[in-house]
């Protein structure tokens, strides 16, 4: 079922029917339709293709890179535009969506945007990944989210 996909370290993968999308380290973003298993890489637009995550939030692909933020596709991967988020986060490496919010997040900082990303606010940011560690945030599902993620993308 790889057939055509050249590299084979997926770190993210979405599906927005009729297509699966693998997000690599280092080689962009690759899709599928799902009746055919061939491969195609999809990456206009992209202006890094370290892939770190990826979500679906309504019909539009969100994924975020190492050192270029995050982008998002209206077209089912035909084409990224960098997202503006108003802050410097360019190392994102956590993605999760409820509806039309997205939480997007490293070790130590995380932004939300609640109108499926066209706006972002800083929800959360420490210093150092130390601070992350000890300090206490002040809304209880800021601290769920960190624990929750952590726990399912342990750093490797």
């Amino acid at each position: 079922f790889n057939n055509g996909l050249n590299n084979l370290t997926v770190k993210a993968m979405a599906t927005n029917e009729p297509f699966v999308f693998a997000g690599t380290s280092t080689s962009g973003v690759f899709r599928t339709d799902m009746n055919d298993g061939v491969w195609t890489q999809v990456n206009n637009g992209l202006t890094n293709l370290r892939v770190n995550a990826m979500v679906i939030c309504q019909s539009s692909i969100i994924d975020s890179t190492s050192g270029d933020g995050l982008f998002i596709s209206m077209n089912s991967g035909d084409s990224w535009t960098h997202i503006d988020m108003g802050y410097t986060f360019s190392y994102l490496d956590y993605l999760s969506v409820s509806g039309q919010t997205i939480y997007a997040g490293n070790d130590w900082q995380l932004i939300v945007s609640r109108d499926g990303g066209v706006t972002w606010a800083e929800a959360l940011q420490y210093q150092s990944h130390t601070d992350a560690g000890r300090a206490r945030a002040d809304n209880h599902d800021i601290q769920h989210f960190i624990f929750v993620i952590h726990r399912l993308f342990p750093r490797r």
